[in-house]
């Protein structure tokens, strides 16, 4: 009998303000999430299959998709210089396209012991609010200067001539875009 792994959404659990385990039920609000739910039912139903109910992924491909949360920050922050934080304290988990391989790999040498149930995969380390994760790729994005600063004067670039002016004229309290034409870039 063919084996089957199906990847799928948590975002069947719905909202909820704890963290979900497999045995949590299901209350899907989107459309997307209820039509996760019943093709995850079907493939269980069916037997001889294990899915598996991801985290928010994020990393690098060869098609970038920037329709990840993370990915998204990262490609806003790089491109547009600003971000707009809807929901700032809505939390998400998440996981790294690694993680995801490594849990394939691990269900195909385990899937007798496995099959036939659904499995939560993310990392409760990764669960955090979007303000956080903002506040994270921010933070990185000032490693990466310090790491490849040739000088103290160097690592002062960015924060002097970037991030304060930002801060002051746009960006944090007011776009971006309300600045002079020349300092948009």
């Amino acid at each position: 009998d063919q084996r089957v792994l199906f990847p799928t959404t948590n975002s069947g659990y719905g909202s909820s303000e704890f963290p979900c385990t497999e045995d949590t039920p299901l209350k899907p609000l989107s459309l997307y999430a209820r039509t996760k739910v019943d093709a995850e039912k079907a493939v269980l139903d069916r037997g001889n299959a294990v899915t598996f109910r991801l985290a928010t992924a994020f990393g690098a491909s060869p098609r970038m998709r920037i329709d990840l949360l993370v990915n998204d920050f990262v490609y806003r922050a790089v491109r547009d210089r600003s971000l707009v934080l809807y929901e700032p304290y809505f939390r998400r988990n998440f996981i790294h396209v690694r993680d995801i391989v490594r849990v394939f790999l691990h269900a195909i040498v385990n899937f007798h012991s496995m099959k036939d149930r659904p499995y939560n995969v993310g990392d409760t380390r990764a669960n955090l609010t979007k303000a956080r994760l903002c506040a994270l790729v921010f933070a990185l994005a000032g490693l990466v200067n310090g790491i490849y600063a040739k000088s103290i004067d160097g690592i002062n670039i960015v924060p002097t001539f970037v991030l304060t002016p930002l801060v002051y004229l746009g960006g944090v309290f007011y776009s971006v875009h309300t600045l002079p034409e020349w300092w948009q870039w």
